[in-house]
């Protein structure tokens, strides 16, 4: 199953989708980083 998971960046997100691949699901991961510094995203 493919999953969307938003807040992929976030504390949550990121567990959540670990899970989710663990299991076996693909995911596509959502997030809007901030702006302060482009270059670490």
């Amino acid at each position: 199953m493919t999953v969307l998971v938003t807040g992929v960046a976030g504390f949550i997100g990121m567990h959540v989708s670990q899970l989710l691949l663990a299991r076996g699901d693909a995911i596509v991961g959502l997030d809007n980083p901030p702006r302060a510094n482009p270059h670490e995203y």
